[in-house]
Order: C-alpha cells, then sequence, then structure tokens
C-alpha cells in the first residue's frame, strides 16, 4: 500500500462503490438559498465546507464531506492565516459535528491528521489514490484537492458516481456567476467568472455527466437545469437567519469577514 493510501484511509478503499450511481454535490455558494432540501433527498449526496450548518442538512442523505483548509483543526499558535486564527470557534464547532455524524465521511487536508481523528474522519493530500481508475494520472497531473470544487467532484470520481447534480456552486458553472456564501447576507453579488476550469472537467466527463442546477441563467462548462424544471417548484429566497440558527449564526460571525448580521 502506498503512502498516498494510508492517507486516505478508509476511503481510500472506497473506489468505485457508487458505480453507475447518481448523487448530489453541494457548494456554499448563494444560490443554495433559493433551494428547499426537501427536493434533494432521493439520492446519496456530497458536500463541502459550511453546509452542515445548514438548518436542513438532516434533510438530505449525506454521505461524505470535504473540508480542503491546511491546518483547520490545529492548535492556534500553527493557524498561519487570519481565517484560521480567527475561525477557531468555527472548527471548534465543526469538530462537534464530526462527532455527532458517524455516519458521515469526512475528508480533510492532510496538515490536519494530528488535530482530528475519528473513524469516519479520513485525509487527502494533492492527488487520488492509486485504485481511482484510468482516469487518475490525468487528474493527478494537478491538485485534486486544492479546493472545494475539485475535491468534491474528484471524490465523487473516485466512488464511481456515474451522474453528478452540483448545487451551489454559482462561481465555478453558473452565468452569471455569484460570490459570497449562503449563510452570508444577500443574495450574492453578481461578477465575471473566469476560471471555469475546463481541462479538469473535461477529464472528468469521460466518466461521468456533469450538471449544475440553477437558479436561471445558463453554464459554460456543464448541463444546466433550472432550479423549477428540476423540482417541478419556483425557487423561493431565504435570508442567512431563516436557514441557520441564531446560535450558529453568531459562531460564523467570529470570521469578521463573512457578512453575517446587518451592519
Amino acid at each position: 500500500m502506498s503512502i498516498l493510501d494510508r492517507i486516505w484511509g478508509k476511503l481510500g478503499r472506497y473506489a468505485g462503490r457508487h458505480a453507475g450511481e447518481e448523487c448530489y454535490v453541494f457548494g456554499d455558494g448563494p444560490s443554495v438559498k433559493w433551494f428547499d432540501f426537501a427536493h434533494f433527498a432521493d439520492k446519496p449526496a456530497i458536500c463541502c465546507n459550511m453546509l452542515p450548518f445548514h438548518n436542513d442538512f438532516e434533510k438530505l442523505d449525506v454521505r461524505y464531506c470535504t473540508l480542503t483548509t491546511p491546518r483547520y483543526f490545529a492548535p492556534r499558535f500553527l493557524r498561519h492565516r487570519d481565517y484560521l486564527i480567527d475561525g477557531q470557534a468555527i472548527s471548534a464547532e465543526y469538530r462537534n459535528f464530526v462527532a455527532a455524524h458517524r455516519q458521515v465521511e469526512f475528508l480533510f487536508h492532510v496538515t490536519n491528521f494530528p488535530f482530528i481523528r475519528g473513524p469516519n474522519v479520513n485525509f487527502a493530500l494533492q492527488h487520488l489514490p492509486s485504485a481511482a481508475g484510468p482516469l487518475a494520472a490525468r487528474l493527478n497531473r494537478q491538485n485534486v484537492f486544492s479546493g472545494a470544487f475539485f475535491a468534491a467532484l474528484s471524490l465523487a470520481y473516485f466512488l464511481g458516481f456515474a451522474r453528478v447534480y452540483l448545487v451551489g456552486f454559482d462561481a465555478w458553472t453558473i452565468q452569471p456567476s455569484r460570490n459570497l456564501h449562503w449563510y452570508e447576507l444577500g443574495e450574492g453579488e453578481l461578477f465575471e467568472a473566469t476560471n471555469f476550469a475546463p481541462d479538469f472537467l473535461q477529464v472528468l466527463k469521460e466518466a461521468m455527466e456533469i450538471c449544475t442546477i440553477s437558479i436561471d441563467g445558463d453554464s459554460r462548462n456543464v448541463t444546466n437545469i433550472h432550479y423549477a424544471d428540476f423540482t417541478g417548484r419556483p425557487p423561493r429566497f431565504r435570508e442567512n437567519h431563516e436557514l441557520v440558527s441564531e446560535r450558529f449564526l453568531k459562531v460564523l460571525a467570529t470570521y469578521p469577514k463573512y457578512r453575517i448580521f446587518p451592519k
């Protein structure tokens, strides 16, 4: 067994576990505010980053969760960036969530190895393990764990999913693109996105169909499906205080660059 296989831990044995199945992959984009999670409970889900703080998280069939931030669970003196130092309360709550949801397999950056452990905790560095199939060598030419978009889709490929529905990847797959996060105030801000990961997606498309769910608009790099067409219901906007408990909003607000409360 290679060092890379050992790093991936139990997840490294899950290659092809969901061969031929469909799944949802949830990001942190603002379009999540328009979506009713009750319409996304029929397939396994992979989620990223802060989605566990969503009030309706339990409505989803979340099997896997990725968080790519290096040293996210490290002690304060090892946290080298402001979002880590200011975000200690957030990582502490996240640690509690990991312990309480043993049915979810978590995949963290390997620099967290000394600081969080558990039967459902796994780690990754830059590449997929050797069991990842014929596309692994081409995908591993780049850092597939460099961010939530790359990590979650690479994990979906590794697990064998044949069709993926992306939810909340507004800056990567939807035009017009929106920034900010679903747990911040407002509808997000439109901006001109320039990185649509064409090389990465082109490789993945050889193994899976990739769709994105949007409020409206279109997509340059994957198949776009409007939420109303997908669910049979119109999208309905809800503000962050309707989606996150007051307690967790206060926790998220400990990172001052998040726009959680009105000024």
